[in-house]
């Protein structure tokens, strides 16, 4: 009977125990207290977000601003390089050859020339010739046929002062005969005084023509 009556009781106590739930949903004041913590920290991020977002467009006002400055000095430098590389290449009259894989083109070159005039003379596959001003091409074009013409350049003109050199000994040895010519059949000295002049103004000429001699 006893066993039977602990048994009953153990049994409600089970019944019991299944019908109680335990709360698992936070009070009203838990939820406040953790929506008051999100919302901070939503806003805390929004800010952090919105001042990384304020220093990017600084930092693209001002990279905008020089950038503006920079291509219009390039523009101006190109144009003046032009302006003093064209009369040097058309005084050396000199015709410089450009490596096709220099200046990307939209149709493949088997030649490009750049011209005592300053222009690039491009010859495509098909044997059509075209021509377009160096001043024209974008800076990257007219800084890789820079690359190529420069060091060549210094070759041409040594090669010039070299034809200027000899032009000016031979005058120089010419003027000396006719020189020569002259005193025999125009000029002849009155005084003591005039003939020292002339050796005076020939010692001068002397000097000078020995002056260019040595830079030979």
């Amino acid at each position: 009977m006893e066993k039977a009556e602990v048994e009953e009781s153990k049994s409600e106590e089970t019944i019991g125990a299944i019908g109680e739930e335990p709360s698992t949903y936070p009070s009203p004041i838990q939820s406040e207290e953790m929506e008051a913590t999100e919302s901070k920290e939503r806003e805390k991020l929004m800010g952090e977000m919105e001042q990384k977002f304020e220093e990017l467009l600084r930092i693209i006002r001002e990279e905008a601003l020089q950038l503006s400055e920079f291509l219009i000095e390039e523009r101006r430098l190109t144009h003046e390089l032009y302006a003093l590389l064209k009369p040097v290449l058309k005084h050396l009259n000199t015709t410089f050859n450009i490596p096709t894989k220099a200046i990307p083109l939209s149709e493949k070159a088997k030649q490009i020339f750049l011209n005592a005039e300053g222009h690039l003379i491009i010859l495509d596959e098909k044997n059509r010739v075209s021509s377009k001003a160096l001043e024209d091409c974008s800076p990257e074009v007219i800084l890789n046929v820079l690359w190529v013409v420069i060091p060549e350049l210094s070759g041409s003109i040594m090669s010039y002062r070299k034809r200027v050199s000899f032009r000016v000994s031979l005058f120089d040895r010419i003027n000396r005969e006719l020189k020569n010519l002259y005193k025999i059949f125009v000029k002849r000295p009155e005084s003591p005084e005039e003939d020292e002049e002339a050796q005076t103004e020939k010692s001068h000429e002397d000097g000078v023509r020995k002056s260019l001699l040595s830079k030979q």
